[in-house]
């Protein structure tokens, strides 16, 4: 790492706890551009191997050699947080990026979404991938790489379908028991009604009726299928739970990642714009670098292939003396000029 932003890291540490924010402790790495266009297509730097990453991998370096897409970081919350930045971009850009990551680190501690993955995967998902990754290479040598593939495939393709409302380590549906089914048939209605005068008794439930499986909708199909597929091997059972515990890590990323952006780009502004131990013009040359972040076009053309989260997020949240922004765990100490819409206060772009 650069003596300089080796220098410059523990006092914008500094600085952002002096702002009020809060935030597991940040781990920075400065990794080569190869490197991290694999940690940004896998999701993690390491993972189960997959067709589709090669085709990330493709689209990304596609935008990338368009001018469409640059990376400056990847970070992976937990705790400590885990944040690579590239040892092309210039001095400035790694400091900027070095703020924006606190943003972020920030924001995954207090956001209500993060902190319950955090708390039902565990905060160490880089190790716990890394793990998943190497019992899956044990099955690709015992069962072959096409049985594997195929298994992924299904598992992958059901990615999104999971239930965070419901715990991660949840067990089999449970029949209920005898006796709140007896009570439950003497206090309903039905009940009530076969004790009138001159009524003939209903017959009482003696037994139990089979479990309709499922007996009540299912979201969670990742779960369904590994807990209850008549025909699956266990260890078919184990990529698609392994699956699922990386889909609840990544879900909120994806959720929040409009406000996510938003938050950390206003954050790295503000903390670089007090920063007075910064240079004028390594601070100007840092502002030069954010302008084009929370830029809506790509480039000179004034063309976007897509939303620019950054952009979004920022706009969103554009400075705005004496209003809060809430993030699930109250409001930010020293966050008031960050406005946002008062629906958004679990931190999601959408309900």
């Amino acid at each position: 790492m650069p003596s300089r932003l080796d220098q410059y890291i523990p006092q914008l540490e500094a600085l952002a706890a002096a702002q009020g924010l809060v935030y597991h402790p940040v781990d920075f790495e400065v990794v080569p551009a190869s490197f991290m266009m694999e940690v940004a297509v896998y999701g993690l730097p390491v993972r189960m191997p997959h067709w589709s990453f090669g085709v990330r991998w493709v689209y990304q370096m596609i935008q990338h050699r368009m001018g469409h897409s640059r990376i400056f970081e990847v970070v992976f919350p937990g705790n400590p947080n885990h944040a690579y930045l590239v040892d092309t971009n210039s001095i400035e850009e790694n400091t900027l990026v070095v703020a924006h990551v606190l943003g972020h680190a920030d924001f995954s501690r207090n956001n209500m979404a993060f902190v319950h993955s955090q708390e039902q995967v565990g905060y160490h998902i880089v190790e716990q991938a890394a793990a998943h990754a190497h019992r899956i290479q044990e099955a690709i040598d015992q069962q072959g790489e096409q049985r594997v593939e195929r298994v992924l495939d299904a598992a992958l393709a059901l990615e999104p379908h999971i239930d965070t409302d419901l715990p991660l380590n949840r067990g089999r549906y449970q029949q209920p028991s005898r006796r709140i089914a007896r009570e439950f048939g003497e206090a309903d209605f039905g009940g009530r009604y076969a004790r009138l005068p001159g009524a003939e008794a209903l017959p009482v439930m003696s037994r139990l009726e089979p479990l309709h499986i499922p007996p009540r909708p299912e979201r969670d199909l990742l779960w369904f299928i590994a807990q209850y597929a008549p025909e699956m091997e266990d260890w078919e059972r184990d990529i698609f739970l392994a699956v699922r515990k990386e889909s609840w890590y990544f879900q909120p990323v994806f959720n929040c990642q409009i406000m996510n952006e938003g938050w950390a780009s206003y954050w790295h502004s503000r903390l670089l714009r007090e920063a007075d131990f910064l240079p004028s013009q390594f601070y100007v040359d840092c502002m030069k670098t954010h302008s084009d972040v929370v830029s809506p076009h790509a480039g000179d053309k004034q063309v976007a292939l897509r939303i620019n989260p950054y952009h979004l997020g920022y706009a969103l949240g554009a400075p705005d003396r004496g209003a809060r922004i809430h993030r699930g765990a109250g409001n930010h100490a020293a966050g008031g000029r960050f406005r946002v819409y008062p629906q958004l206060s679990d931190g999601r772009d959408c309900r």
